[in-house]
């Protein structure tokens, strides 16, 4: 099965991988260069959810002969007086058939959430400036940072995607089709 990623991050390529290999034996990943179609640092779920969607959507009609698009979009939701980040997965298929899946979500820092919102800068930039991780994005993320590589931004990929993943699980191919 060739899957394409809408994304070059080795991060979210590998997070993508590890997902779909705990499900299927024959898999090809391949990262291919899309547009989100939102903004750099989404800012509500339905803009995360819009990006992941654009991206799944627009990865696999990139590539011939792919039978799953997968796009993934870390974005920002507001939760009472505070923030949370999320990665949401989405994945559509050849067949036309969507799912969507999210990571465990964590709460930011006042000081990342007021830099972002005022300089309307991305959090890896911030997170860079905070840290001197370079590329921290591609690397462990923000989580990594925040938990001492406890969890690391591959892990919030993965879990999403595996998410996503459960109709196209074949042991849930019957009850999720509703046969």
């Amino acid at each position: 099965m060739l899957v394409v990623v809408g994304s070059m991050n080795p991060v979210k390529l590998s997070g993508v991988e590890k997902a779909y290999r705990k499900v299927f034996e024959d898999i090809e990943v391949k990262g291919v260069k899309v547009s989100s179609g939102v903004s750099p640092q989404p800012l509500s779920l339905e803009e995360t959810v819009e990006g992941a969607v654009n991206r799944a959507k627009n990865a696999l009609k990139s590539v011939e002969g792919a039978e799953h698009g997968v796009g993934v979009e870390a974005g920002w939701v507001a939760v009472r007086d505070s923030w949370i980040d999320v990665q949401v997965a989405a994945i559509f298929t050849k067949s036309g058939e969507l799912s969507i899946g999210f990571s465990p979500a964590f709460p930011l820092p006042k000081i990342v959430v007021d830099s972002v919102l005022s300089e309307s800068i991305e959090m890896e930039d911030i997170m860079i400036r905070l840290t001197g991780i370079d590329a921290i994005g591609e690397k462990e993320g923000a989580i990594g940072y925040f938990t001492k590589n406890m969890v690391k931004r591959e892990d919030l990929t993965y879990y999403a995607v595996l998410m996503a993943l459960l109709p196209f699980m074949p042991w849930n191919r019957r009850i999720f089709s509703g046969r």
